[in-house]
Parts: structure tokens; C-alpha cells; sequence
């Protein structure tokens, strides 16, 4: 492998294989390791450091490093799964590097999206799914599930102007407290003091 693979390949790969992973959601401390069993894999000493918005990759034998600029979207875990899935073959020997190369192009140019209305009905149900904790009223769920919708419609609107990463979520969520007055939400003093209840 190391014979027929150039370190510039790898280090490519690597870099490729760890956008893909950063952009799509993956936790920084897991794109790091599984770049670098990647490279253990093709016969190189692979160093990685993953922050939000950028990657650096080399080996621990040269002085190069090889930066790739992130650009935070939307979370896409299918396309984690699929290149941790692959990764995995290839640390197994069950890929060889030319297979997992294309397998990671492939993935790469892969479009994985639903519907508008389905983003924003899912956001309302992920909005609810936390206060079935808190045993919520019927009313709460009803809250819960708009303003989910309202908090996922304001962080796309805001993402288009905003370019900060997480800058547009928190602006959203700082607007949405703000309003909480509002809708009068309270703790109830009967409840637990961590349930909500609408009066």
C-alpha cells in the first residue's frame, strides 16, 4: 500500500474525508481519530486537529500541513454514517485505497435533503420530544411544537444573512427568549420546578 499510495494522496484524502465529516455534523474529537486511522491504515503517521470551521492534516514526520476551510451547514449524520461505514472497511483491509477514494467522492457529491414541509414539521416534533420529560400539558406540547417551527424558519432566514457559525441560531434563540414574556410562560409552583406551565 504505502508503495503504490503517495503521502500527498493521503493527506488529500484524509483532508477530504474529514470535511465531509465536519460539515455533516460529526464531533471534531471523532473526525480527528477517524482521519487518522485512515492514514495509520495506508501505512502513514497521520496527524489531525479538527476546530468548527477549519482542519489541518500532515504527517508527524514533515513540517507541510494541509489546511481545509470548513463551511458549517446543515447537519447531515447519513453522510457521517456512510464515511465512518467506508473508513471502517478500508481499516479492516476490506477496501483498498483507490475504493475507499471513490467511495468518498461519491459520498461527497451525494445529496441527502427532504422536503420543506417535512423540515418543518420534524422541527416542530424535535421541539416537543424534550418536554415529554417534563410531563407537559397538551397545551405546552402545542407551544413547544410552534415554536420549534418558528425557531427552525428563523434560523434559516437569519443563516442567509448572518455568516457566523452559530451566530443565526443564537441570534433566533436570544429573539425567542426575548418574546417568552409574552406567552406568559411560568413555572408552575404545584409542579416539579422544572416543568413548564402556560397561564
Amino acid at each position: 500500500m504505502k508503495n503504490s499510495v503517495t503521502e500527498d494522496e493521503v493527506i488529500a484524502l484524509c483532508g477530504k474525508v474529514g470535511k465531509i465529516l465536519l460539515t455533516s455534523g460529526a464531533e471534531t474529537s471523532r473526525v480527528e481519530s477517524t482521519v487518522e486511522y485512515i492514514g495509520k491504515a495506508a501505512h502513514y503517521d497521520i496527524a489531525c486537529h479538527a476546530t468548527i470551521t477549519a482542519l489541518f492534516v500532515g504527517t508527524n514526520n514533515q513540517s507541510r500541513t494541509h489546511l481545509v476551510k470548513a463551511r458549517l451547514g446543515d447537519w447531515n449524520l447519513q453522510k457521517v454514517d456512510e464515511i465512518n461505514t467506508v473508513s471502517r472497511k478500508f481499516v479492516r483491509g476490506q477496501l483498498d485505497f483507490f475504493a475507499l477514494k471513490s467511495a468518498v467522492e461519491k459520498i461527497d457529491r451525494k445529496v441527502i435533503d427532504f422536503n420543506w414541509p417535512l423540515k418543518i414539521i420534524g422541527a416542530g416534533f424535535v421541539s416537543v420530544a424534550p418536554m415529554l420529560l417534563f410531563k407537559a400539558t397538551w397545551i405546552d406540547l402545542t407551544y413547544a411544537f410552534f415554536v420549534g417551527i418558528l425557531g427552525y424558519l428563523g434560523t434559516i432566514l437569519a443563516g442567509y444573512r448572518i455568516k457566523t457559525p452559530y451566530a443565526a441560531r443564537d441570534a433566533v434563540a436570544s429573539s425567542l427568549a426575548f418574546w417568552q414574556p409574552h406567552f406568559n410562560f411560568q413555572v408552575s409552583a404545584a409542579a416539579p420546578a422544572t416543568s413548564l406551565s402556560v397561564r
